[in-house]
């Protein structure tokens, strides 16, 4: 009798449910900007469809503040337990919050919160030369 058989692999991929998690966002806090801004922040996202290479930027939704979902600025890598992305928007930044949107294809954006604290008061912590020098 002849026996015949076969090999493969597979990577099982759970369902996605649910919103879009933030699992790092960097930087946590930033200071408040009067004039309109370029801010840069690196987002770590979980809960979101693995990516393949080449990526695609437009895989990846990011809305920041009171804008509109745009195309992330870089993707640096994806897995199945998160995709790492960087992000570029040009805003205000007013003291308060600022929520931050993504969402990968099907799965419902998920938000952050960053604060946004006030800009410290300038300060001399020392002078050259001292007096009496």
């Amino acid at each position: 009798s002849e026996s015949r058989s076969a090999k493969f692999f597979f990577d099982y991929l759970p369902a996605l449910s649910g919103l879009t998690t933030f699992v790092l966002v960097s930087p946590a806090n930033m200071y408040e900007t009067s004039v309109s801004d370029t801010v840069s922040f690196a987002l770590s996202l979980g809960n979101v469809p693995r990516l393949t290479r080449p990526f695609v930027l437009a895989d990846v939704m990011v809305k920041v503040g009171g804008g509109e979902y745009l195309p992330v600025s870089k993707i640096t890598s994806s897995d199945r337990d998160r995709t790492k992305v960087n992000v570029e928007a040009t805003t205000t930044l007013p003291v308060g919050t600022l929520n931050i949107s993504a969402y990968s294809g099907n799965v419902t954006a998920g938000v952050h919160t960053v604060i946004v604290k006030a800009s410290p008061s300038p300060s001399v912590v020392g002078a050259y030369p001292s007096d009496g020098s």
